[in-house]
């Protein structure tokens, strides 16, 4: 009887561990399509004015970034850009930088297998 609860209890860890897993995977794969969502609103943004928006912090829906991209009509104004998980997090947020000529935009992924990024930090620039 010990030896099947024992069992049992192994292979529930391992499929827990295998959703918790996926899960990670899922959220790197929303991050990154948000991210390049958030590429194409800037490039749309210093089309339009010849600059990137100026600002300094975490893309999270109340920062200047976002702000400057739905006043052009870019993004409308219930639009979620963002990492839900790390909104404030200046480590693991969506962390906008730029001066206006140029840009970094750093994120974090949880995982390395989405294909573009490693697990940690990252950063785009134009």
């Amino acid at each position: 009887m010990l030896l099947v609860i024992m069992a049992f209890l192994l292979i529930l860890s391992v499929v827990l561990i295998f959703v918790n897993g996926q899960q990670a995977f899922r959220r790197d794969v929303s991050r990154l399509a948000s991210i390049s969502q958030l590429e194409k609103a800037l490039e749309v943004h210093v089309s339009e004015v010849s600059v990137y928006p100026e600002g300094k912090g975490c893309v999270n829906g109340r920062d200047p970034v976002t702000a400057a991209l739905v006043e052009m009509g870019i993004f409308s104004s219930d639009v979620a850009i963002g990492d839900p998980r790390w909104p404030d997090d200046p480590v693991r947020c969506f962390f906008y930088e730029s001066t206006g000529s140029t840009y970094s935009l750093n994120f974090y992924l949880e995982t390395d297998r989405v294909g573009k990024g490693k697990i940690g930090p990252n950063r785009v620039t134009p």
